[in-house]
C-alpha cells in the first residue's frame, strides 16, 4: 500500500476515533426555549498542584559504583527516578503508564528494582537501564512489597488483602489469597521476608505468618492486644521484626529467632520504615526526633537530631564526598522530593535540596473564593493550590488532601484528610497562606466532607475512620467545638445546608474504608443547634431511587427556598418544613459512585443548578427540570466570573475552564460561498471520494437561496468532509459556528477547528447529530481560540462508521463582541485533522 492511501485510512480513522468520542448532548427538554445559557468549547488553563514533586516511599541501592536512590513521584503518569547520591544528581526517569503513584520499592538481591505502582509490578535493571511492566495484578491498589533470596517479589493489596508472589525466573504469579478473609475490603499495608516466610501487616490488627510453600497463614499478633493499621513492619538483622499500629502510634519488636514478642513497646514512633542496626542500634523516628534501640540491651536512647516528618524508606549509605557525612548515614526522601541523611556520628541532618522533577498531583476539590482567587486542593498531596482567573497563574502552600473547602467569617477552611483536622487561612491577608490547624475532630474522624454556616457557626460533617461506623456532625463557634457523632445510627454525615435556624443534614450507609454497612437506607436529617438535637429523620422517597445509600450533598435554593440534593442520578427538591419530596428528575441512569460520593451542587447568579454527577457535570432548570449535560468532570466550581472551573476528566492534574455566556452578543463574520450559490468556491475536498461516498452541489433541497451541499455516505469504513477556506481569529476570542442541516439519514456532523498562522491544529469542537430527521434544523458550536490563533475552518462531515444522507445550507461564524477575561488562556489541544 503507498503512503498517501495509507495517509488517507489514518486520516479516516483519526477523525472516526475522534467523533466517537463525543457525547452527544444529554439534553431534556431542548429546543427552541433552551433555557440554559451558551458554553464555550472547555479551554486548558495549567496544572495548579505542579510546583514540588509528591513522593511516598524511596529505597538506596548501589549503580556504577555510585550509591543510588530509587524513588516515584506521583503523578498522571507516575514517574520513577534513579537519583546519584554520591555526586547528587538526577541519573534518568521514567514513566510508569497507568500508574498514578507508588507506595514500595525493594532491591533485589539480583539488582532488580521492584516498583509496586498503579496495578502493575515494575521492575528496573541497574545493568540495562530500562522499566519493564513485570506483572499485572488483579487488584485495585498495591501497598507492600518484599523480596526474597532468589528475588522474587512479593506484593500486598487492596481491597481483598491478598499476597501474591512474582517468580523471577519465569515471571508466573502466584495468588495466596486473602490473608484473612473476615471482610469484603482488607488490605495487606506493609510486609517483609523471612527465611521462608512472609510477615503480611493488615489493616485489622492481625501480622499474618505465611509459608511461601505451603500457603499456611498464622496470626502472631494476637498478644499485642492492639486495633487497626499495622502501618509499618520492617525486619533488622534478619532477626527482629519491628512492626507499628498506627492508631496507637505504638511499634513492637518480634524476634523471629524466639518466636516472641519482646517485653518493649517502642511509643509515639511516627513510622514508617526502619533499617539494619549500626553498631547493634535500630534507629526511628519519635516524639520528633531520631531515637534508637540498642539490640544488645533493649534500651531506648535518643540523638540530638530533630526530625518531625517520617522515613521514607531508610537504607545505610557512605557518601564520600561530602565531609558533613563521615561514615554511615541513615538516608530517606522527603515527601517533596528532599533527601535526608541523618549522620549518627555528628549527630546532625543534612537535608539535600530536591532533584526530582515537579510533577502535577491531581486536583481534588475546587473552591471559588472570589473574583481573583480559587482554592484547589490535591489528592494524597501535601500541596494547595490558590489559582488567579484574572491572571491565569497559581501559587501553591502546604495543604494535606482537603475533602472540603468552604468560607465563612472572611476565612476560608479546609477539612483535611487522613488527621480529620480543620485548617483554615486569611484570605485577604495571607491568600496563599500558609494554613493554621484550628482543631482536629477526633472520635474516630478522618474524613471532612461537607461544611456549612448559618446563625454565627460552621457545621462540618464527617466519615469515621478505616474499619469504623459512625460520622459526626461537628459544631464550631469560632472559639470551641462540639463534635456529635452517630446523629444518624452508625451512617457517615456527607451533605449539610442551612435554613431559617436549622441544620439539614444527609447521610450515606458507609463507614470508613474496610467497615461493613449496618443500615441499607441514607437518611435526611435536622439538627436544631440551639438545642443541639437531631429533630427531624427520614428516608428519600422517590420513584424509581429505591433506598439510597448515599445522599449529598444539599444547598438552598435561592429562589424558592427547597432543600435540594441529589442521590444515584436523581436531583430532587425537599419542602424544609415536611421534608417531602416537591420535585425531582432523574438526570443520569446508573452513573459511577464511589461509597461516600457527596454530588456536588452549585447555584448560577441567574437561578440555575450545576450538579456534578457520576463524573458528569450537567446544569438543571430548578422551575421546568431540564438538564444538559455539560463536560465529564470529578470536581469543579462556578467562578465568580459565571464561568465553569473544572479538572479535566481525562487528566485530572489539569485545571480548564468553560465560557458560560448567559446573553451573548454575537458578530457575524465572513464565510466564502456560506449557501453554496457559488458551486464548490471557498470550500475544498478533506479526503477522496468514490461512489457511495461522496458529496455534490444540488438544488434537490435548500433552507436558503436555491443551492444546498449534500454529503452521501454509504460505507462504514470512509469519511466525506468538505471545509471552508480560512476566517480570521484572534487569540483568545470566543467563537460560534452554525449550520442549516436537513438529515435524510444517518449522523452527520458540524465540525470547527482552529489553526496557527503555520496551519497546526490547535483546537477542535464538533457536534454530532443523531436526531431530527425529515426538517431543517440549526445546528450550533462554540469554540474557544486558544494562544496564537490564527483562522478557522467549518467542516461538513460524515465520519466513518456514520452512513450519512444529509444536506448542509448556510455556514455562518460568529465572534463574541464581549471581550474575554485576561485570564483565558491556553486550549484542549488534540491531535489530528
Amino acid at each position: 500500500m503507498g503512503f498517501r492511501k495509507k495517509s488517507k485510512m489514518i486520516l479516516h480513522l483519526l477523525l472516526a476515533v475522534f467523533l466517537l468520542s463525543l457525547l452527544p448532548g444529554k439534553t431534556s427538554g431542548a429546543g427552541k426555549k433552551d433555557p440554559f445559557p451558551e458554553y464555550a468549547g472547555p479551554v486548558e488553563l495549567l496544572q495548579p498542584l505542579n510546583s514540588v514533586p509528591t513522593i511516598y516511599d524511596g529505597a538506596a541501592g548501589k549503580e556504577d559504583g555510585h550509591d543510588v536512590l530509587y524513588t516515584t513521584s506521583k503523578g498522571v503518569p507516575a514517574m520513577f527516578h534513579v537519583i546519584d547520591l554520591d555526586d547528587y544528581k538526577l541519573l534518568r526517569s521514567f514513566p510508569l503508564e497507568g500508574a498514578a503513584d507508588s507506595w514500595q520499592h525493594e532491591v533485589a538481591p539480583d539488582g532488580t528494582v521492584y516498583i509496586a505502582a498503579g496495578k502493575t509490578l515494575w521492575g528496573y535493571s541497574p545493568e540495562t537501564k530500562k522499566v519493564t511492566p513485570l506483572a499485572a495484578i488483579p487488584e485495585s491498589s498495591l501497598w507492600a512489597l518484599a523480596v526474597d533470596e532468589e528475588s522474587n517479589a512479593y506484593i500486598g493489596t487492596y481491597p481483598n488483602g491478598k499476597v501474591f508472589q512474582y517468580q523471577a525466573k519465569t515471571g508466573k504469579l502466584r495468588d495466596y489469597g486473602k490473608m484473612i478473609g473476615e471482610i469484603g475490603q482488607e488490605y495487606v499495608r506493609s510486609m517483609d521476608y523471612h527465611q521462608g516466610y512472609i510477615y503480611a501487616g493488615t489493616a485489622h490488627k492481625k501480622i499474618i505468618k505465611l509459608n511461601v510453600e505451603t500457603g499456611e497463614k498464622t496470626d502472631i499478633a494476637e498478644p499485642l492486644n492492639e486495633q487497626g493499621f499495622v502501618y509499618d513492619l520492617d525486619i533488622a538483622d534478619g532477626r527482629y521484626l519491628f512492626a507499628r499500629y498506627s492508631e496507637s502510634k505504638n511499634m513492637y519488636i518480634y524476634d523471629l529467632q524466639e518466636e516472641k514478642w519482646l517485653d518493649v513497646k517502642l511509643e509515639n514512633v511516627s513510622g514508617l520504615h526502619v533499617a539494619d542496626s549500626l553498631d547493634n542500634k535500630v534507629y526511628f523516628v519519635a516524639d520528633g526526633k531520631l531515637k534508637y534501640i540498642d539490640l544488645l540491651t533493649f534500651q531506648i536512647g535518643e540523638t540530638a537530631i530533630p526530625y518531625t516528618s517520617v522515613l521514607r524508606g531508610a537504607d545505610w549509605v557512605e557518601i564520600e564526598n561530602d565531609p558533613r557525612l563521615p561514615g554511615k548515614s541513615l538516608v530517606t526522601i522527603s515527601f517533596d522530593g528532599k533527601v535526608n541523611f541523618f549522620n549518627v556520628e555528628t549527630e546532625s541532618l543534612v537535608q539535600y535540596p530536591s532533584i526530582v522533577p515537579p510533577t502535577a498531583n491531581v486536583i481534588n476539590k475546587i473552591f471559588a473564593y472570589s473574583a481573583d482567587k480559587i482554592y484547589i486542593s490535591g489528592m494524597t498531596g501535601a500541596t494547595g493550590a490558590l489559582y488567579n482567573p484574572k491572571t491565569n497563574t497559581a501559587s501553591s502552600f502546604a495543604l494535606g488532601q482537603a475533602d472540603s473547602i468552604h468560607s465563612w467569617n472572611g476565612r476560608v477552611y479546609f477539612g483535611v484528610y487522613p488527621d480529620g483536622s480543620i485548617q483554615t487561612l486569611d484570605p485577604d491577608a495571607e491568600p496563599a497562606g500558609p494554613v493554621t490547624k484550628i482543631f482536629t475532630l477526633g472520635n474516630e474522624q478522618d474524613r471532612i466532607h461537607a461544611m456549612t454556616d448559618g446563625g454565627g457557626k460552621l457545621f462540618i460533617g464527617s466519615i469515621a475512620t478505616y474499619g469504623r461506623l459512625g460520622g459526626a456532625l461537628t459544631v464550631y463557634d469560632g472559639q470551641s467545638y462540639k463534635v456529635f457523632r452517630n446523629v444518624v445510627e452508625n451512617q457517615s454525615v456527607i451533605g449539610l445546608a442551612y435554613k431559617d435556624g436549622k441544620v439539614y443534614g444527609s447521610t450515606t450507609i458507609y463507614g470508613g474504608l474496610g467497615s461493613t454497612p449496618a443500615a441499607n437506607e441514607a437518611k435526611i436529617f435536622v439538627w436544631d443547634p440551639v438545642r443541639e438535637a437531631k429533630t427531624q429523620e427520614t428516608g428519600l422517597q422517590i420513584d424509581g431511587l429505591g433506598k439510597p445509600e448515599h445522599i449529598g450533598e444539599l444547598t438552598v435554593g435561592p429562589k424558592d427556598g427547597y432543600i435540594w440534593g441529589a442521590s444515584k442520578g436523581f436531583v430532587f427538591a425537599l419542602d424544609p418544613r415536611t421534608l417531602k419530596v416537591v420535585k425531582s428528575v432523574e438526570v443520569v441512569k446508573n452513573p459511577a459512585m464511589g461509597a461516600w460520593n457527596s454530588i456536588h451542587l452549585e447555584w448560577s447568579k441567574s437561578g440555575l443548578l450545576y450538579a456534578n454527577i457520576g463524573n458528569e457535570l450537567y446544569v438543571i432548570d430548578p422551575v421546568t427540570l431540564k438538564y444538559k449535560f455539560i463536560v465529564n468532570t470529578v470536581s469543579f466550581t462556578l467562578g465568580k466570573d459565571g464561568d465553569i472551573y473544572f479538572s479535566k476528566g481525562d487528566n485530572r492534574t489539569v485545571l480548564a475552564k468553560i465560557r458560560v455566556i448567559e446573553k451573548g452578543k454575537w458578530k457575524k463574520m465572513h464565510v466564502k460561498n456560506p449557501g453554496f450559490e457559488a458551486g464548490l468556491s471557498g470550500w475544498t475536498s478533506m479526503f477522496q471520494t468514490g461512489e457511495g461516498y461522496s458529496f455534490a452541489v444540488t438544488d434537490e433541497k435548500s433552507r436558503k437561496g436555491r443551492y444546498s451541499l449534500k454529503i452521501d455516505d454509504r460505507w462504514q469504513n470512509r469519511s466525506v468532509a468538505v471545509y471552508s477556506d480560512p476566517i480570521p481569529v484572534r487569540p483568545r476570542g470566543i467563537y460560534k459556528g452554525s449550520v442549516q442541516l436537513f438529515i435524510e439519514s444517518g449522523t452527520p456532523s458540524l465540525l470547527i477547528r482552529i489553526y496557527d498562522r503555520e496551519g497546526r491544529q490547535l483546537a477542535e469542537e464538533a457536534v454530532q447529530v443523531k436526531n431530527g430527521e425529515q426538517r431543517w434544523q440549526k445546528i450550533e458550536k462554540i469554540i474557544a481560540a486558544p494562544e496564537n490563533a490564527a483562522y478557522a475552518r467549518l467542516f461538513a462531515l460524515s465520519t466513518s462508521y456514520a452512513l450519512t444522507s444529509a444536506y448542509f445550507d448556510d455556514f455562518a461564524f460568529y465572534a463574541l463582541k464581549e471581550k474575554p477575561d485576561k485570564g483565558e488562556a491556553g486550549s484542549v489541544r488534540k491531535k489530528g485533522i
